[in-house]
């Protein structure tokens, strides 16, 4: 006898219902009438085009958000699908450090990325602009302390709401082509950031596409950074009617397949 999960197949609050009078359980629901051979290999069959039809949506740029509405399942559910569908390929635009074909690369709560050490290194600031905020009008604010001013309500929203995606101080941010990578390099030229050319890269980890327009600059306002960091996340259309700029993260154990341009 086979299993599928009820969070995959049935509705939240149909599995609420049931939950009132079995939770944690193995239960056996009964066929309306008999089967015939390979009906259930069909029901499997079902599940596993649906599910792959989601995860190509996810990657197409529809927000987990979307999908668990236009499919009538949780947020977790879609989730849990998305990160089993195994490993994914991406495109990545090697900065700071050269990476080399066969490497892998550890990203989770425990291997933060360079973001990470960026901000936390500005965090003195960023606390003393919460307290004296009167202090800093007027005053510019450095680039780093505008990114560490966002990426930290980034970061408590994501904890607070949005704990089933990968964390931006703790991910690898890759594109969904080689054309797209290959715009991102261009634009990190403009800015002067180093670059090592593009690799291709495995990823089995979780996965957000969202929406780089939406990466805001960073208030003296600890709520507007907050309000503005929920929009991130929550990845709906922009309120200016801008287009998006598909921006992808992907954590757990990353391989490097090979480097397509140096």
């Amino acid at each position: 006898m086979s299993y599928l999960r009820a969070e995959e197949i049935l509705p939240e609050e149909l599995i609420t219902a049931i939950q009132q009078y079995v939770s944690g359980k193995n239960i056996y629901i009964p066929c309306k009438e008999k089967k015939s051979w390979g009906s259930q290999t069909k029901t499997l069959q079902y599940y596993q085009e649906r599910n792959a039809e989601i995860c190509r949506k996810h990657v197409d740029g529809i927000s987990v958000k979307s999908l668990a509405n236009e499919y009538s399942l949780s947020e977790k559910s879609i989730q849990r699908i998305l990160k089993g569908a195994g490993q994914m390929y991406y495109y990545h635009v090697v900065s700071d450090v050269p990476k080399y074909k066969g490497e892998h690369i550890i990203l989770d709560d425990r291997h933060p990325n360079g973001v990470y050490k960026r901000v936390h290194a500005q965090l003195d600031a960023v606390k003393d602009i919460y307290r004296n905020p009167q202090k800093y009008n007027g005053v510019k604010l450095s680039h780093e302390v505008d990114v560490a001013l966002r990426e930290l309500a980034l970061e408590e929203v994501r904890r607070e709401q949005y704990s089933q995606y990968p964390s931006r101080m703790a991910s690898l941010y890759v594109s969904k082509t080689y054309k797209e990578a290959e715009q991102w390099e261009t634009y990190f030229a403009r800015l002067g950031r180093p670059t090592f050319g593009i690799a291709k890269i495995r990823a089995n980890g979780n996965c957000f596409v969202g929406d780089a327009y939406k990466c805001f600059d960073g208030t003296l306002s600890k709520e507007e950074n907050l309000r503005m960091a929920e929009l991130y996340w929550a990845n709906g259309i922009n309120e200016d009617g801008h287009g998006s700029i598909p921006e992808i993260l992907v954590d757990g154990d990353i391989e490097i397949i090979e480097i397509v341009c140096k």
